[in-house]
Protein backbone atom coordinates (compact mmCIF):
# COMPACT_ATOMS: atom_id res chain seq x y z
CA UNK A 1 0.00 0.00 0.00
CA UNK A 2 2.84 2.37 0.82
CA UNK A 3 4.39 1.82 -2.60
CA UNK A 4 1.18 2.52 -4.46
CA UNK A 5 0.55 5.56 -2.21
CA UNK A 6 3.94 6.99 -3.20
CA UNK A 7 3.09 6.70 -6.90
CA UNK A 8 -0.10 8.75 -6.73
CA UNK A 9 1.27 12.30 -6.16
CA UNK A 10 3.51 12.36 -9.25
CA UNK A 11 0.79 10.69 -11.30
CA UNK A 12 -1.85 13.17 -10.12
CA UNK A 13 0.55 16.06 -10.80
CA UNK A 14 1.09 14.82 -14.38
CA UNK A 15 -2.66 14.57 -14.92
CA UNK A 16 -3.28 18.04 -13.51
CA UNK A 17 -0.40 19.60 -15.47
CA UNK A 18 -1.59 18.08 -18.73
CA UNK A 19 -5.21 18.93 -18.12
CA UNK A 20 -7.84 16.25 -18.02
CA UNK A 21 -8.63 16.60 -21.73
CA UNK A 22 -5.05 15.81 -22.81
CA UNK A 23 -4.72 12.95 -20.30
CA UNK A 24 -8.01 11.41 -21.42
CA UNK A 25 -9.48 11.71 -17.91
CA UNK A 26 -12.75 13.36 -17.16
CA UNK A 27 -12.80 15.81 -14.26
CA UNK A 28 -14.95 13.26 -12.41
CA UNK A 29 -12.33 10.53 -12.86
CA UNK A 30 -9.58 12.84 -11.67
CA UNK A 31 -11.61 13.66 -8.53
CA UNK A 32 -12.27 9.95 -7.99
CA UNK A 33 -8.54 9.21 -8.17
CA UNK A 34 -7.84 12.02 -5.71
CA UNK A 35 -10.42 10.52 -3.33
CA UNK A 36 -8.83 7.11 -3.85
CA UNK A 37 -5.43 8.53 -2.96
CA UNK A 38 -6.91 10.08 0.19
CA UNK A 39 -8.34 6.67 1.17
CA UNK A 40 -4.97 5.01 0.59
CA UNK A 41 -3.13 7.57 2.74
CA UNK A 42 -5.67 7.07 5.54
CA UNK A 43 -5.31 3.31 5.19
CA UNK A 44 -1.51 3.45 5.41
CA UNK A 45 -1.76 5.72 8.45
CA UNK A 46 -4.19 3.29 10.11
CA UNK A 47 -1.89 0.32 9.39
CA UNK A 48 0.99 2.18 11.01
CA UNK A 49 -0.79 3.74 14.00
CA UNK A 50 -3.56 1.23 14.73
CA UNK A 51 -2.60 -2.12 13.17
CA UNK A 52 -4.99 -4.00 15.45
CA UNK A 53 -8.03 -1.87 14.58
CA UNK A 54 -9.39 -4.23 11.94
CA UNK A 55 -12.80 -2.54 11.87
CA UNK A 56 -11.25 0.78 10.87
CA UNK A 57 -8.91 -0.85 8.36
CA UNK A 58 -11.76 -2.83 6.78
CA UNK A 59 -13.93 0.31 6.54
CA UNK A 60 -11.09 2.19 4.85
CA UNK A 61 -10.49 -0.72 2.45
CA UNK A 62 -14.17 -0.69 1.49
CA UNK A 63 -14.09 3.07 1.01
CA UNK A 64 -11.00 2.74 -1.20
CA UNK A 65 -12.62 -0.05 -3.24
CA UNK A 66 -15.72 2.09 -3.74
CA UNK A 67 -13.49 4.52 -5.65
CA UNK A 68 -12.86 1.85 -8.30
CA UNK A 69 -9.68 0.52 -9.85
CA UNK A 70 -6.43 2.45 -9.43
CA UNK A 71 -5.12 4.26 -12.51
CA UNK A 72 -3.93 1.84 -15.20
CA UNK A 73 -0.54 3.61 -15.37
CA UNK A 74 0.10 2.95 -11.68
CA UNK A 75 -1.09 -0.66 -11.92
CA UNK A 76 1.21 -1.25 -14.91
CA UNK A 77 4.14 0.33 -13.11
CA UNK A 78 3.52 -1.82 -10.03
CA UNK A 79 3.18 -4.98 -12.17
CA UNK A 80 6.45 -4.23 -13.95
CA UNK A 81 8.24 -3.70 -10.63
CA UNK A 82 6.89 -6.98 -9.26
CA UNK A 83 7.84 -8.90 -12.41
CA UNK A 84 11.38 -7.49 -12.23
CA UNK A 85 11.76 -9.01 -8.75
CA UNK A 86 10.67 -12.50 -9.86
CA UNK A 87 13.19 -15.18 -10.79
CA UNK A 88 13.66 -15.87 -14.52
CA UNK A 89 10.78 -17.85 -15.96
CA UNK A 90 8.36 -16.95 -13.18
CA UNK A 91 7.00 -13.74 -14.67
CA UNK A 92 4.54 -15.25 -17.12
CA UNK A 93 6.72 -14.46 -20.12
CA UNK A 94 7.58 -18.04 -21.08
CA UNK A 95 7.86 -19.43 -24.59
CA UNK A 96 4.67 -19.38 -26.61
CA UNK A 97 2.86 -17.46 -23.87
CA UNK A 98 3.27 -20.38 -21.46
CA UNK A 99 4.07 -18.87 -18.06
CA UNK A 100 5.59 -22.18 -16.91
CA UNK A 101 7.97 -22.46 -19.86
CA UNK A 102 11.53 -22.50 -18.65
CA UNK A 103 10.68 -23.50 -15.09
CA UNK A 104 12.83 -26.36 -13.85
CA UNK A 105 10.59 -28.95 -12.20
CA UNK A 106 13.21 -31.70 -12.13
CA UNK A 107 13.46 -33.40 -8.78
CA UNK A 108 9.97 -32.41 -7.62
CA UNK A 109 7.67 -35.28 -6.66
CA UNK A 110 4.15 -34.83 -8.03
CA UNK A 111 3.04 -38.36 -7.17
CA UNK A 112 0.57 -39.79 -9.69
CA UNK A 113 -0.35 -36.42 -11.20
CA UNK A 114 -0.08 -36.41 -14.99
CA UNK A 115 1.26 -32.90 -15.61
CA UNK A 116 0.39 -33.14 -19.31
CA UNK A 117 -3.32 -33.45 -18.39
CA UNK A 118 -3.26 -30.67 -15.80
CA UNK A 119 -4.23 -27.79 -18.15
CA UNK A 120 -7.34 -29.71 -19.29
CA UNK A 121 -8.26 -30.59 -15.69
CA UNK A 122 -7.90 -26.94 -14.66
CA UNK A 123 -9.97 -25.80 -17.64
CA UNK A 124 -12.86 -27.99 -16.41
CA UNK A 125 -12.41 -27.05 -12.75
CA UNK A 126 -15.73 -25.73 -11.34
CA UNK A 127 -13.93 -23.61 -8.74
CA UNK A 128 -12.37 -21.27 -11.29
Amino acid sequence: MKEIMEKYPPWLDRQAAGGSSSSGLSPEDLERYKAQYDCITQLVAAYESEPGNTAKIMALLQEMQACGEPPADIVQEMSSAIAADLPPGAGGEGEGGNPAAGLNLDGLDFGDVDLEQLPQELKNCPVQ
